[in-house]
């Protein structure tokens, strides 16, 4: 990707204009499917996280407040968990489980679309002595 100045961004009016004077239209479409494609499974693993604490509240029969003193964070944190909006580190989800009782785990699964590779890249496979 080239360089762009600041004074190069200022005389843009727009961040569509930036992309549009930086990359193709297929660079554009590619990485807004990339995008989408990353928000989607982001957005699964918020909701997975918001569930599971909901789950956890009704079991215990807790409200807000206290599951905020029991995660120890703040009010506004807690309500972006339960929304689904919270952008979580996987230390942050670990002390969420153990506040919950249970292991954190990372399952993949296999998603409806199978993956294709970026053009130009190739597997590597180990070799063998």
């Amino acid at each position: 990707m080239p360089k762009i100045t600041r004074e190069q961004v200022e005389k843009f009016e727009s961040y569509e204009d930036i992309r549009r004077e930086l990359f193709t239209a297929e660079e554009i479409t590619e990485n807004d499917r990339r995008v989408d494609r990353d928000l989607t499974a982001l957005k699964v693993l918020q909701d997975d996280v918001s569930s599971a604490v909901a789950k956890y509240m009704a079991s215990e029969r807790i409200g807000f407040n206290e599951f905020t003193r029991r995660l120890d964070t703040t009010a506004r944190q807690t309500s972006l968990i339960m929304n689904g909006q919270a952008n979580l580190k996987l230390a942050t989800i670990a002390e969420l489980a153990s506040v919950m009782g249970k292991k954190a785990r990372i399952v993949f699964e296999v998603s409806d679309k199978p993956k294709k590779r970026a053009p130009g890249k190739k597997h590597k496979t180990k070799k063998t002595a």
